[in-house]
């Protein structure tokens, strides 16, 4: 959702799981609170994407709905929208080095944010969402919110008027009535928004990845962009690469890239090759720079080169081998992960 930047991780949720192989074996981790008793065995099923087994039951950790939450729009400007998000960049990274803990600070080009909910006046800048949320009035989310556009304003964001205690609303609503909430509701339509797309004759894509601050700003980002746009231009000529940042952690962020290409499609569609070139020339770069292959859209097929080339040198084998002992026969998810294993003559 797009209160993520909390404990939203499945993998940070589960508490243990349950597993049945395919040579008939039952694998169930042990719940307990946490454990430092060498690696967690769940922890191996979390991310193997169905080539391991069929997980039959999970525990998992919930938490109480929030019943307050305190929302903030915050905009930055630049001669370029490229400039405003590395300010809004700046910014966020503060905050998610500061303690504060919000639920979401979710930073967006504003283009983006034009696009998806039809207001003019956000050429050359970027909107950042900012909220806190909790299941008590015991935090001072007020405190909480001002010390967070405290830095935004120092970082040259133009934060909301007005007493910061007007931001707090009680049932969990937030500012879903302003342009954060029009985004918000644009962005959960969005898979009909693909569809549109693609009868429209436009290439719609997206991926997303995770990378460290500094090499965010030592050139990851224009490296991404750049690239992309390039490939846009080999492969149709016009169209825009825009970004959010869906997570955050106090080491990086994890960004999501949009691109929007004319599609060439007469007199015979090739909408679906201008894709997969698009595509791998921005995984290219993202890898090169120093990225993750995908920061919560999985690996399946489509990625998996790519994560092979960021596993470490034992890590590969490793997977193969779990792989042969929980599926000798190799038959669950065949080319998820790792590549069809060749029958031996």
């Amino acid at each position: 959702g797009h209160f993520a930047t909390g404990p939203t991780h499945i993998d940070d949720l589960v508490e243990s799981v349950r597993l049945v192989t395919p040579v008939g074996e039952v694998a169930e981790s042990r719940r307990l609170p946490a454990s430092g008793a060498g690696p967690a065995e769940y922890r191996f099923y979390l991310g193997s994407e169905g080539i391991l087994g069929v997980v039959t039951e999970a525990w998992l950790r919930v938490r109480r709905v929030p019943t307050v939450r305190a929302s903030a729009t915050v905009f930055f400007r630049g001669t370029t929208s490229d400039e405003a998000f590395m300010k809004g960049a700046r910014a966020v990274q503060s905050i998610s080095q500061s303690g504060l803990q919000p639920a979401n600070l979710r930073l967006v080009d504003g283009l983006e944010v034009s696009r998806m909910t039809q207001d003019p006046g956000l050429d050359n800048s970027a909107v950042l969402l900012i909220g806190f949320e909790a299941s008590c009035q015991k935090p001072d989310l007020a405190n909480f919110m001002a010390s967070a556009l405290d830095i935004c304003s120092d970082a040259g964001g133009e934060v909301p008027p007005g007493p910061v205690a007007g931001f707090v609303q009680e049932g969990g609503s937030g500012e879903r009535q302003s342009l954060a909430g029009k985004w918000g509701s644009s962005f959960m339509r969005g898979g009909y928004t693909f569809s549109a797309a693609a009868l429209s004759g436009v290439v719609l894509n997206t991926f997303e990845t995770a990378v460290t601050w500094e090499r965010f700003f030592a050139g990851f980002h224009d490296a991404v962009l750049s690239a992309t746009r390039q490939a846009i231009a080999e492969q149709g000529g016009s169209g825009t690469v825009t970004c959010r940042f869906t997570h955050i952690y106090p080491d990086g962020p994890a960004p999501y890239y949009t691109v929007l290409a004319a599609g060439n499609f007469q007199p015979k569609d090739y909408r679906v090759v201008q894709w997969k070139n698009i595509k791998e020339a921005a995984m290219v770069a993202v890898m090169q720079n120093g990225g993750t292959s995908t920061h919560h859209h999985a690996v399946g097929k489509l990625h998996r080169p790519h994560f092979h080339s960021e596993l470490g040198s034992m890590h590969r084998r490793s997977l193969e081998a779990l792989k042969t002992l929980h599926d000798p026969a190799w038959v669950l998810n065949p080319g998820v992960l790792l590549e069809v294993r060749r029958a031996r003559l």
